[in-house]
């Protein structure tokens, strides 16, 4: 089972839309922009089998992006080198979280909040994922999944990254 469907859509399913899952982010919540989010990134090439770097000094947008990722099959990794179209980073010069491209040298980095905002005009379904797929470089769905399922919520955002490998 994707990751993220099982973790955020399976909760919004069975009635719990309006509890804390991460830090002060309900499930409803988090759904949406996870969901936004997976919808911009598809649009930049991110699909099955995607291995997109998720280098964010936030532990929410860490987690946003991770799960993001993972609603597309895509593969998540804390480490920098990739062949991937795209690397979620914490820009240079801010604090802020950008989208790096890397299709062209040319093309500049793109808004963390323009990418929720753009998203949310088509957001993403969750992609069918098997279990002995990837989730990272080192953890299957299935694996994950397990984690996922062992933990007591709601997390703090830094615990919920910690679990997620980002």
């Amino acid at each position: 089972m994707n990751v993220c469907f099982g973790f955020l859509d399976s909760a919004v399913i069975e009635g719990r839309a309006d509890e804390v899952v991460c830090g002060d982010l309900l499930f409803a919540t988090m759904l949406e922009q996870v969901a936004s989010l997976a919808g911009a990134l598809r649009h930049l090439g991110v699909g099955p089998d995607t291995v997109v770097p998720v280098l964010v000094e936030d532990d929410q947008d860490a987690v946003l992006a991770a799960l993001a990722v993972a609603r597309l099959g895509g593969v998540v990794t804390d480490r920098a080198e990739h062949e991937g179209p795209i690397a979620i980073c914490s820009a240079q010069q801010a604090t802020r979280t950008t989208i790096r491209l890397f299709r062209g040298a040319s093309e500049p980095d793109v808004d963390w909040d323009m990418m929720l905002r753009a998203g949310r005009s088509d957001p993403a379904a969750a992609e069918v994922v098997f279990d002995n797929g990837n989730f990272s470089v080192s953890h299957t769905v299935a694996q994950m999944n397990a984690l996922l399922d062992s933990v007591t919520l709601p997390l703090t955002a830094a615990a919920l990254r910690e679990v997620l490998g980002v």
